[in-house]
């Protein structure tokens, strides 16, 4: 049960996750206080996340009330720092993930659109 989280998303969560294990990535999905979070990881010390959440929630004039999810999604890449410490830097998103994404929503008849900040 999650009662601290009014947003409905953990079955997309699972969704995603589930559909993302499927290529070379280790994923796992945790509630967030605005939303869920997947996780992914590679044996390679790459690493991604992905939030999702309710796009009535996020902020955007206008979108009040809305039934759509949003996906936000970063890379990651751990090195050496220093030559001593390891420490996390933002990449790019790993392609073959945002493919297997791409597949595993299209699979479900599920709408890809990028998401434009109204400026």
């Amino acid at each position: 049960l999650n009662a601290g989280n009014r947003f409905y998303g953990r079955d997309l969560a699972e969704f995603l996750s589930s559909g993302l294990s499927a290529s070379d990535w280790d994923t796992s999905f945790v509630d967030e206080d605005w939303g869920w979070l997947v996780l992914g990881k590679s044996t390679d010390a790459r690493f991604f996340e992905i939030a999702i959440y309710n796009l009535a929630e996020d902020g955007t004039p206008g979108q009040n009330g809305t039934n759509e999810w949003g996906l936000w999604s970063k890379g990651f890449e751990r090195r050496k720092w220093l030559g001593l410490f390891n420490r996390s830097y933002e990449v790019e998103f790993p392609l073959d993930v945002l493919e297997r994404l791409r597949d595993v929503l299209t699979a479900k008849g599920i709408a890809v659109e990028p998401w434009i900040t109204p400026e």
